[in-house]
């Protein structure tokens, strides 16, 4: 079964880079263009994947800007008279061996156009000198997606941790998928015989006041479902998702996985800097996690990208008998990933807890394998202690020491007003929305609480 990510879809970074319309205001005024199909938009950024085969893992998503300036009939009478609104301007040759900034016009540049070299007017401390510019000649034609990808991975490591370039681009690259995977789509009426025609649709728009042109405009639909990040993309996701459950039944388990990525020792040895970032003390530690982590989020996203999926096949698949899982990826605002996960297991109890013996039956599954036992409840932080998250796991002997240090750091719940503290609204009374702290039980057993929508829990 496939899997599918997402990469900046609830991305609060990216959305607030995405509401920012000066980008680049002074050299290429950004805008959201008419969603057209041309016979130039497919090569235009390169050949684009092909909309009915998907790959394996689907590891890329997100909330792109694709706000049409036009409306969809403005649109789609340009699309039909083949008119293009912005022409390209020839690049002028340089006299002088300094940036100049491009003049401002009134109408916004067409990001799209092979003619200007965009990227170096729009980034001059990235291109420097102007060259290995996407719209430069070659040898062999390359794709604007790969191009983004060198462009990340280039040894200096510029790109990468610019603040708006991976946003820019990356925006640029889903606007031009837009423009090639979007459809007009109409309605067949019983009233028409024959199929509808250029001039039919020429003739709607010049009198779109009658009665047929208007039953023809309101027939026509857009259809973007095979543009990742869109709310039609998602949708079909989401019922792809359901006729899974209903061919395989309800998964066995729903897991969610967060990184330790201020933390993670094997993370921090294929980012800059490894060495002092051993050497430090523990608060300035940290500080340095986080400016390394804002500058390079693309190592960051695919060592936990990596992590998780050895996790899942050497854990999950060999001790809980998967047989199938389907996960997305998620973006925090500072750029730490975390996944949601629904796993089909081979012998998973029931989920049907209203029945009495399949109550039972889940309790002595699960119990078996879900425990809560903490060796040093009372234990506190030494001074001193160091992190036990930092240390190398395959040199670190495996002792009930190690074991509850970090269980004390990173598994016992912490309560707060921020948090997990809430108001109930019929007694006014503070408590926790994750029911601690709970009661001490030798057994594992199924509790009910009332005030939750999930009806019951697994305490042990």
């Amino acid at each position: 079964m496939p899997t599918l990510t997402a990469n900046s879809d609830a991305s609060s970074a990216y959305a607030v880079a995405v509401s920012r319309r000066g980008w680049i205001s002074c050299a290429v005024a950004i805008r959201a263009t008419e969603i057209l199909l041309s016979a130039r938009s497919g090569s235009d950024l390169g050949a684009t994947e092909n909309d009915d085969v998907e790959p394996d893992e689907v590891d890329q998503s997100a909330v792109p800007d694709l706000l049409p300036e036009d409306t969809e009939m403005e649109a789609l009478h340009s699309r039909i008279l083949g008119e293009e609104r912005d022409e390209p301007v020839p690049v002028r040759q340089p006299t002088q061996h300094q940036l100049e900034m491009p003049d401002i016009r009134r109408t916004p540049v067409n990001e799209f156009n092979r003619s200007q070299a965009l990227l170096s007017m729009a980034f001059p401390t990235l291109f420097p000198r102007g060259q290995a510019e996407f719209v430069e000649p070659r040898l062999r034609p390359i794709k604007y997606a790969d191009y983004i990808q060198h462009a990340l991975r280039w040894h200096d490591g510029r790109f990468a941790r610019h603040p708006t370039f991976r946003f820019v681009v990356f925006n640029t690259l889903m606007r031009a998928q837009a423009r090639a995977k979007s459809s007009y789509f109409v309605k067949q009426h019983h009233q028409r015989r024959g199929p509808i025609t250029r001039d039919d649709l020429l003739e709607a728009f010049q009198n779109p006041e009658s009665a047929d042109a208007q039953q023809l405009l309101n027939s026509i639909n857009r259809q973007t479902a095979q543009l990742r990040g869109t709310r039609p993309y998602w949708y079909r996701k989401r019922r792809e998702l359901e006729s899974y459950a209903y061919n395989l039944d309800s998964p066995g388990a729903f897991i969610t996985f967060n990184p330790a990525d201020l933390h993670w020792r094997s993370l921090y040895q294929h980012l800059p800097q490894f060495q002092d970032w051993q050497e430090l003390p523990e608060q300035q530690r940290m500080g340095m996690s986080s400016k390394l982590l804002r500058d390079n989020p693309h190592i960051a996203a695919w060592h936990f990208y990596r992590r998780f999926g050895l996790f899942r096949d050497i854990v999950l698949k060999q001790k809980f008998n998967m047989t199938d899982y389907w996960n997305r990826y998620e973006w925090q605002g500072r750029g730490s990933s975390h996944c949601h996960g629904l796993f089909w297991m081979d012998g998973a109890p029931s989920v049907d807890l209203e029945n009495k013996h399949t109550r039972k039956e889940f309790v002595r599954i699960w119990g078996s394998h879900v425990t809560a036992l903490n060796p040093e409840p009372a234990r506190v932080q030494q001074q001193g202690e160091g992190n036990p998250l930092a240390v190398n796991p395959l040199r670190h002997p495996l002792t009930f020491q190690w074991l509850s240090q970090i269980l004390n750091r990173c598994q016992r719940h912490h309560c707060s007003e921020t948090y997990c503290l809430r108001k109930k609204k019929d007694l006014g009374e503070i408590s926790c929305r994750f029911f601690f702290p709970r009661a001490w039980g030798d057994k594992s057993c199924l509790t009910s609480h009332t005030i939750t929508r999930f009806s019951l829990l697994l305490r042990v």
